[in-house]
């Protein structure tokens, strides 16, 4: 619940309170995850630019095996003003800084 309010509530656009059983973003789910194997990962508001390999790639990476891909991102679908999820947005601040590779993100998803 504690990362839940520190990434979802903080960051997340689309953080809905009512739907906090529903299933979590996979951006949420790798961070959790690299918590949970002893990463230290700082959760702080990410940069909003950071160079445009690293947002592709990531959505390569990320957002196929992520269960709200097929209908329900509108980020992945390209809508115009569409942001991505609280944990995309962090995990490509921390790629962009060199917290952590890609390839972790690639192994724990």
């Amino acid at each position: 619940m504690q990362l839940q309010k520190d990434l979802c509530q903080r960051f997340c656009p689309h953080f809905k309170p009512s739907k906090k059983d529903e299933l979590a973003c996979l951006g949420f789910l790798v961070i959790k995850r690299l918590l949970e194997r002893g990463v230290k990962i700082p959760i702080e508001q990410p940069a909003m630019q950071t160079p445009p390999g690293i947002k592709e790639e990531l959505m390569i990476t990320l957002c196929p095996a992520c269960p709200f891909f097929q209908e329900d991102c509108d980020f992945v679908q390209r809508q115009e003003n569409a942001l991505p999820c609280g944990g995309f947005l962090l995990l490509k601040d921390l790629i962009h800084k060199k917290i952590i590779p890609i390839d972790i993100i690639r192994e724990i998803r």
